[in-house]
């Protein structure tokens, strides 16, 4: 494990993300892919989403200015924003399906890895 790897661990630990119902835990993943892009064919490879309808693919800032300024976890999401930007280039948010949305938070690291979170939230 490098120190990424423990950076965006122990950044995301006890955090979570609001859905409908309990909030959810974000989840670390890393994905081994070489990659010089993220593109919605290398997300389903690599995430197992397969079919699923993908219900946004999104601009990673407006996703985590939000979060950054509002609620209880504000300071942790911005230490982790400051994290993901330092250490990631082409960072982007992946949601698919439509009501049990699985989200992903990623960008690409200095190896070509896929790299960031990952969590579940009721939307209806």
């Amino acid at each position: 494990m490098n120190i990424l790897d423990k950076q965006i661990k122990a950044a995301i630990a006890g955090m979570t993300y609001p859905s409908e119902g309990d909030p959810q835990p974000l989840e670390y993943l890393r994905w081994n892919t070489q990659a010089v892009a993220i593109d919605e064919p290398t997300v389903r490879q690599w995430s197992g989403e397969g079919d699923k309808p993908p219900l946004s693919i999104g601009n990673y800032q407006a996703f985590m200015e939000p979060r950054m300024t509002t609620g209880d976890q504000q300071s942790e999401y911005q230490a982790l924003n400051e994290i993901m930007t330092a250490n990631l280039v082409g960072l982007t948010v992946f949601k698919f399906d439509e009501i049990q949305v699985t989200i992903y938070v990623i960008g690409i690291d200095a190896l070509g890895n896929i790299v960031g979170w990952q969590t579940t939230a009721i939307q209806t």
